[in-house]
């Protein structure tokens, strides 16, 4: 929109009826660097600035642990954004101990979810954020309902293509 008003703009003040092609073959590499540069650096820019100190969420991770092993990087990714994940809660009698990183310190395992309660207590998170499929409407009522008697978000990620083989088409 705002580069077609400009071209727009560029072409009535010049009165020209054409694009030079010095300009077309020079607006076109700028723009993309122009874009590269906002994509790589700008975020990281804004994420330091607005996501520091009290303006970053804690958060506990709970899922089955092959689950949250897959989507170690992920979570990693997301402290750019400002959550900081604390902790995971394991939904299986999976042998892992924690998430390892590619930061220094990896993300520990507090416990099962059956004691989900006690560790929310304990560690008082801004967000919890559910790896796997809830199952039924009752499932998840259950988890707002844990979550909400400790002033905590829900966020449930769930991956249709993993579970299901196909992605599917929702209207």
């Amino acid at each position: 929109g705002f580069v077609l008003l400009s071209l727009t703009f560029l072409l009535y003040a010049a009165k020209d009826q054409t694009l030079s092609r010095l300009f077309l073959f020079t607006l076109a590499p700028l723009l993309v660097g122009t874009f590269y540069l906002c994509y790589q650096k700008l975020g990281r820019l804004l994420s330091r600035l607005f996501f520091r100190g009290g303006n970053r969420l804690k958060a506990i991770v709970v899922g089955p642990s092959d689950l949250l092993s897959a989507k170690a990087k992920w979570l990693e990714d997301r402290a750019q954004q400002g959550i900081d994940f604390v902790g995971m809660v394991s939904m299986d009698n999976g042998a892992i101990s924690r998430i390892p990183t590619q930061r220094d310190v990896p993300i520990p395992k507090l416990g099962h979810v059956e004691a989900l309660e006690t560790i929310l207590a304990e560690q008082r998170p801004s967000l919890v954020l559910f790896v796997d499929f809830p199952g039924d409407g009752d499932e998840l009522l259950r988890r707002k309902v844990i979550c909400d008697r400790f002033g905590a978000r829900v966020l449930t990620v769930w991956s249709f293509h993993s579970e299901l083989s196909h992605v599917p088409s929702i209207h």
